[in-house]
């Protein structure tokens, strides 16, 4: 019972820090006049990517719900066979 209230409390926590931030500022880029919007500045200067960070962070995000979930699995199987015997 404590396993599964860790497990689901720190699963609601992660959650909640993964979706708190809604809107997330870097340094402005400094060809952009400071009272432009971000799509204004984008607009004038569309080559330059407004996050070349998201397919890695989609693959890194992707690759730890993997491993999480082969480790959940791995550890159910584990207490299973600790029952058998």
């Amino acid at each position: 019972m404590k396993r599964i209230f860790f497990i689901v409390l720190t699963t609601v926590l992660i959650g909640f820090s993964l979706t708190l931030p809604i809107e997330v500022s870097a340094q402005p880029d400094p060809r952009c006049d400071p009272r432009e919007t971000w799509a204004e500045c984008c607009a004038r200067f569309p080559e330059a990517s407004a996050c070349p960070i998201d397919g890695g962070v989609v693959a890194l995000l992707a690759a730890g719900v993997g491993y999480g979930i082969k480790r959940a699995r791995d550890s159910r199987q584990k207490g299973e066979k600790a029952l058998e015997e």
